[in-house]
């Protein structure tokens, strides 16, 4: 049976990336998948690392060749997980994705297996990072809030997210999805061979 993989989904702000990027440093079998977009590098963002950045054209290409297992929008940009996913589900690879809650519902139906955490942190939280990162104008940040209130809605009355855990405190929040993690890799059967 594949490794686990594991769905974390959040709104913007609510620190996705920088748990990633943790998780990623003290686990040593977990592995990002990298998703594609449109959109530009933010500040520290390498291609290949944090997400294939691509044009609107190269992503349209590879969309027609059916080399997405999901696909979004969010405002003007795209954002695909590749269809290759799939076949690095391996036992000693476990997987980590960080779709939007279209995205996670996408995957979930490919991967039923898939453990779903939810990451999230009051409105205020948010808006203090999505400030602090710099990233989007005045304009985008207000659409970015607005669709996490919206998100976050969703993600509770959804039943998709087994976990759902308040990042206020990142230590606190981060070990939380360290024990989930290693729980979905014990719960996992080992293979026969």
């Amino acid at each position: 049976m594949a490794a686990p993989l594991i769905i974390i989904s959040g709104p913007s702000g609510a620190g996705k990336t920088t748990t990633t990027d943790h998780l990623l440093a003290r686990m040593p079998s977990l592995s990002r998948v990298i998703t594609v977009t449109t959109r530009l590098p933010r500040i520290g963002e390498r291609h290949g690392v944090h997400y294939f950045f691509v044009s609107r054209q190269t992503f349209q290409e590879l969309a027609v060749t059916a080399a997405f297992l999901e696909i979004n929008q969010f405002g003007e940009h795209l954002y695909g997980t590749p269809r290759s996913l799939l076949t690095f589900l391996t036992r000693n690879n476990i997987r980590l994705v960080l779709p939007d809650i279209n995205g996670a519902r996408a995957l979930k139906k490919q991967v039923p297996t898939a453990v779903c955490i939810w990451i999230e942190a009051p409105a205020e939280l948010l808006a203090q990072r999505l400030i602090a990162r710099n990233s989007e104008s005045a304009k985008d940040q207000e659409s970015r809030l607005l669709m996490a209130q919206i998100e976050m809605r969703e993600a509770r009355s959804s039943g998709l997210y087994e976990h759902i855990i308040d990042m206020t405190d990142f230590g606190i929040a981060e070990e939380k999805i360290r024990k989930i993690i290693d729980t979905a890799m014990r719960q996992e059967p080992l293979r026969k061979g």
